[in-house]
């Protein structure tokens, strides 16, 4: 089983949105974390950052633009057979 968090600045309860907690406390505040660890209680003191920026440290590098200029511009639809057709759409 994994650490089972107690405490976030205070104590917390199953139930009692500890999401808010972490939401309702101002970015690069510390704030100390207690978790139960095989059956141990441990403190640690944490820096809160805002998620936008480890949300940025994950995000893949942007892509390369694709160019559609030669294809078919145009949509599948079933004709009244039920069978799939490629209508070409005018430019």
């Amino acid at each position: 089983m994994g650490d089972i968090l107690v405490a976030f600045g205070r104590p917390a309860y199953p139930g009692q949105g500890v999401p808010a907690l972490v939401a309702g406390t101002a970015p690069g505040s510390p704030v100390t974390l207690e978790v139960l660890r095989e059956g141990r209680r441990v403190a640690a003191t944490v820096k809160v950052e805002e998620a936008e920026r480890q949300a940025e440290a994950r995000r893949p590098p942007p892509r390369e633009p694709v160019d559609l200029s030669g294809w078919p511009c145009g949509l599948f639809r079933r004709n009244c057979c039920g069978r799939w057709r490629f209508a070409e759409a005018s430019r």
